[in-house]
């Protein structure tokens, strides 16, 4: 976490997994929000971690009072399968861990290829985190469905701090494929709408952020380019577009790469993921 602090101004708190790391570049989309607004942030986000993790802090936040009138929050809900099971090593190894409750021939072949090395050291925990899919059941395909409605519902109780509101997923992201949840259908997760849900301090933005900037990561290879998967002019409307979203004013969506349509809830462009080819090829 980096707190940069500038007098009694207001802050704008950002709660993230690796789209919105602290990259301290000087051009990510924080650093230049903060520019933009003239106000100081805090940068809760921390790569590979899931919403839990992120709205733990910003529950903490707010019971210690470090959210004040008039500032902001930047929420950035990742991937829910992301969870924080009390044995990792790293809380950063949640991305994928669902996978070694699948028992699956595709999804071991994943595992123990290249993509998730860290995952390899917790197959012993596979029947728990089968188990862990099974009680969560088919429910745990509105998780995040929830955690919008519960940032919803602080808004509603902390009326003069302004809300901006991702995924940075889809919805789905795959999880109904995961045998284990038990999921039947997605036909209501489809028709579900949050338009009405828009207010004077509350935006959620209904286009998931690797939409908006395709699939590109920031491994050491291509980490200066892409510190938070996002090159540096893709931070920069991405930042302009978390200022529009706070300042209630219409957002420019032309420079995304993939618009959402009405079927994305199950079908994610290819090379966003590649989990499409392991899960349900």
């Amino acid at each position: 976490m980096r707190l940069v602090t500038n007098g009694d101004k207001m802050t704008i708190h950002i709660y993230s997994d690796s789209y919105g790391q602290d990259c301290e570049t000087g051009w990510t989309w924080p650093e230049v929000l903060s520019n933009i607004r003239n106000e100081p942030f805090i940068n809760n986000g921390l790569g590979g971690t899931g919403p839990n993790f992120s709205m733990r802090r910003l529950v903490k936040d707010f019971e210690n009072k470090k959210i004040e009138d008039d500032d902001c929050i930047v929420f950035l809900l990742s991937d829910s399968k992301r969870l924080e099971f009390p044995w990792l090593t790293r809380v950063q190894h949640q991305d994928g861990l669902l996978l070694l409750g699948e028992e699956s021939p595709i999804s071991m072949n994943w595992v123990q290829g290249e993509d998730i090395k860290s995952l390899r050291r917790y197959l012993d925990k596979s029947d728990v985190i089968k188990e862990v899919a099974q009680v969560l059941g088919p429910m745990f395909l509105y998780e995040n469905v929830k955690n919008i409605s519960f940032l919803h519902l602080l808004s509603t109780t902390y009326t003069k701090i302004n809300f901006c509101i991702f995924t940075c997923f889809t919805l789905n992201h795959f999880t109904s494929h995961f045998k284990n949840f038990n999921i039947e259908s997605t036909e209501l997760l489809k028709q579900i709408s949050f338009e009405h849900l828009k207010s004077g301090n509350f935006r959620y933005i209904k286009t998931p952020i690797s939409f908006m900037v395709g699939r590109a990561f920031g491994m050491s290879h291509t980490r200066d380019k892409y510190p938070n998967h996002m090159d540096k002019k893709q931070n920069k409307n991405f930042a302009i577009l978390c200022n529009d979203a706070l300042n209630n004013h219409e957002i420019d969506n032309s420079w995304f790469i993939h618009q959402l349509t009405d079927d994305d809830v199950d079908n994610e462009p290819e090379e966003i993921s590649k989990m499409n080819v392991f899960i349900y090829e």
